[in-house]
């Protein structure tokens, strides 16, 4: 497991994502959707 989010003080924490698209043929611009699953643990 590779941690994710590191806690602030403030209570607050960061989940950088990071994402990428790849067209399968012509591609031109519009809308996109995703989705992500993720876990969090807390101790």
């Amino acid at each position: 497991m590779i941690p994710v989010a590191v806690a602030e003080q403030d209570g607050s924490a960061s989940l950088p994502f990071y994402a990428r698209y790849y067209a399968t043929d012509a591609a031109t611009a519009g809308k996109v959707a995703t989705y992500v699953n993720f876990t969090v643990v807390y101790p």
